[in-house]
């Protein structure tokens, strides 16, 4: 079963995810993503405390259109996987369409998008599938920080070509939100924080790139940079930024996505 449409909800700190809108995708070529569309609930527009979600998408009632320039709104953008998610997302969907052969063969960057899990998705954006209701996606999401060696293991033979079908479905629950293209993970630590484990690479060699970039961060902490939290393991991990003290998640914006192009209303 696939999605072709999901709704847009904002996760409030002590109250109920918020309903903000929906999300059409537009499809060329199986699931190649041609452009979106997004439309603000009525209810979500009339609340005094709304906010736009992203720059490119304003405060307005109808359906908006993303720039020529662009598929995937700002903020949705901010949701997605990068480079280490969406290979793992992929290869949990062929080994799902080797079960399931009416599967599409190929996915693309909707699916990247609902592919995370909703547990650990950066920021406070959460998306449903109208449909059945459910979140997506419903993977577990989230390792402790025993699990650390079990972690680096799956990545290594993931790497290697050599990954089994339990690797990618632990790997699918618990290290697609991160971005980036090195491979990384969320766990929990003793503490009961989100946190990000930084994983080792199959191409850094003899070189620890996890403890230099922990030592990057101390040293900049020592200078008064506000960095995130470093915990003491091996490989290192950090805090995450899109979430408060008692892990609430945060609304948050990557630089990049805010500076995209104007969109298209449907009266435009």
């Amino acid at each position: 079963m696939t999605v072709d449409l999901a709704e847009a909800w904002l996760d409030e700190p002590g109250a109920e995810p918020v309903l903000i809108g929906v999300l059409r995708p537009s499809f060329q070529g199986g699931r190649t993503l041609a452009s979106s569309s997004f439309e603000y609930d009525p209810s979500y527009l009339a609340r005094r405390d709304a906010f736009a979600v992203s720059p490119d998408l304003p405060l307005i009632a109808g359906r908006i259109y993303t720039a020529s320039t662009q598929v995937m709104f700002g903020a949705f953008e901010d949701a997605s996987p990068d480079d280490w998610g969406q290979k793992i997302i992929e290869a949990n969907h062929a080994r799902r369409r080797e079960v399931d052969p009416a599967l599409p063969r190929r996915i693309g960057e909707f699916d990247y998008l609902i592919g995370v899990s909703d547990q650990t998705r950066i920021g406070a954006l959460r998306l449903r599938d109208p449909a059945t209701t459910n979140w997506l996606s419903t993977d577990d999401g989230v390792a402790n920080t025993h699990e650390l060696d079990r972690i680096v293991a799956a990545a290594r033979r993931y790497e290697a070509n050599e990954a089994t079908d339990d690797d990618l479905e632990y790997l699918g629950d618990i290290a697609t939100s991160p971005g980036g293209a090195r491979p990384k993970a969320n766990v929990v630590t003793t503490a009961g924080r989100l946190a990000i484990a930084k994983l080792p690479h199959s191409k850094d060699g003899p070189i620890d790139v996890e403890r230099w970039e922990a030592l990057a961060l101390e040293l900049a902490e020592r200078c008064g940079i506000r960095t995130p939290l470093v915990g003491c393991t091996r490989p290192a991990t950090t805090s995450r930024y899109s979430s408060s003290s008692d892990s609430t998640a945060c609304p948050t914006a990557a630089g990049c996505p805010t500076s995209r192009g104007s969109p298209r209303s449907a009266s435009a």
